[in-house]
């Protein structure tokens, strides 16, 4: 009995071995079976991210996730395959293989598809982190030349795309604390008093309202009435009660010319202020009376108008606005276009909006366009856009508690 104990013991050991170097063999030994696609760089059908975003604050705006994508290889797809896919990607029949990195219905029906020339694989992907809008991050992308269809990394058991990590000036803490406030088919932009953009999001309908130009109305009126306070001898004369009249007379003695230099200064004219804008703005109009009045023919972004409203901010001066910390600072001051006088006269008749210690400028001029602007802290700007308009006291008392609380 002792001895048939020791046997099966030592049975047990010899066949343990065996299976051990049985698997070491399959594994290091096995021949090489090809996938049937290509492992070294492919290039991917939608542009991917190339940068990790960090606020100022060490939040991060950006994360890499694993997500499932397809190895398109064109040749080698059945003929009804072919018909769909081709009909949608005109461009993949003259391409050897893709990687189709896509997000649609389509592409996740796709997923699905068990058939030759479509293969699922794995790959690693930078993307918002939730609150943060993928317009915001995509336009900041482009802006950074982070934003590549360059061909994506094979890593042995899928596809990664080479990262590195830039910081950008939008707050996490400020966009998360707004989301919930900012209501379907608005928009708002916000910029600080060194013209650094804290946030610029909007709900799903309001999208492109942040991101084209549109007309401005009589949004610029305040900035631009600051501009013509500069030039003594187009008020001569003139009293407030001449009422709406006023302007008209000031746009007159003005002229197109003045007012057209006033708006290149402010930094308006056809321009990508946005790269990846749809449309850029239209040229400046040759700017007649009622246009200086109302505003008809001026086109411009939201960040634009933030960008011209901090000239009453910080004493008139007129910073250019930044989407990156780059570091090392200068030392370089804004130009002064308007006196601290005049910008003292224009925030003296604009309605006010006190939360706390913070005291909000308010100018409306109608339902769809709003602005609001302190002086605190490091100053800060919101234009708002469709029905986010409607909600400009609700998003300004978000705005002054993040800002009693981020004092920095």
């Amino acid at each position: 009995m002792h001895w048939t104990r020791r046997t099966w013991t030592t049975t047990t050991s010899v066949m343990a071995i065996i299976g051990f170097l049985a698997l070491i063999f399959n594994l290091l030994w096995r021949p090489y079976t090809p996938v049937p696609y290509k492992t070294q760089a492919i290039s991917p059908l939608h542009p991917a991210l190339t940068a990790i975003m960090m606020d100022g604050q060490g939040h991060l705006l950006t994360r890499m996730v694993n997500q499932k994508a397809l190895v398109v290889v064109p040749s080698s797809l059945p003929s009804w395959a072919k018909h769909e896919l081709f009909s949608r990607y005109p461009k993949w029949p003259h391409v050897a293989e893709v990687l189709w990195n896509g997000q649609s219905a389509f592409f996740h029906t796709a997923l699905g598809w068990n058939i030759p020339g479509l293969y699922r694989v794995k790959i690693q992907e930078i993307v918002p982190v939730p609150k943060v809008p993928i317009s915001l991050v995509m336009a900041m992308a482009r802006a950074h030349h982070d934003f590549t269809r360059s061909p994506w990394q094979w890593t042995g058991q899928g596809f990664r795309v080479q990262s590195h990590v830039i910081r950008v000036t939008p707050r996490l803490s400020l966009m998360s604390t707004l989301e919930p406030v900012i209501p379907s088919g608005g928009s708002l932009v916000i910029l600080n008093g060194q013209g650094q953009l804290l946030a610029q999001e909007s709900s799903p309908l309001g999208r492109s309202m942040s991101w084209q130009p549109h007309p401005l109305g009589k949004t610029l009126t305040p900035v631009l009435l600051a501009m013509a306070l500069t030039h003594p001898q187009l008020f001569h004369g003139l009293t407030p009660q001449q009422g709406p009249s006023l302007l008209n007379i000031i746009g007159s003695r003005w002229g197109s010319s003045g007012i057209h230099r006033a708006l290149l200064q402010l930094g308006f004219g056809e321009s990508r202020t946005i790269l990846g804008q749809p449309l850029t703005n239209p040229p400046l109009p040759k700017t007649t009376v009622s246009e200086f009045s109302e505003g008809t023919g001026l086109w411009g972004t939201s960040d634009e108008l933030a960008r011209a409203y901090l000239l009453l901010i910080d004493e008139g001066k007129l910073p250019a606005v930044s989407w990156f910390f780059h570091g090392k600072k200068t030392n370089l001051s804004p130009h002064i276009l308007v006196p601290a006088s005049v910008v003292a006269q224009i925030n003296g008749v604009l309605p006010k909006e006190d939360i706390g210690t913070i005291h909000f400028h308010i100018w409306r001029p109608s339902n769809q366009m709003a602005v609001a602007y302190t002086s605190s802290d490091h100053g800060m700007v919101i234009v708002l856009q469709g029905a986010a308009a409607t909600q400009t006291v609700a998003i300004v008392q978000q705005a002054a508690v993040w800002l009693s609380q981020n004092n920095h």
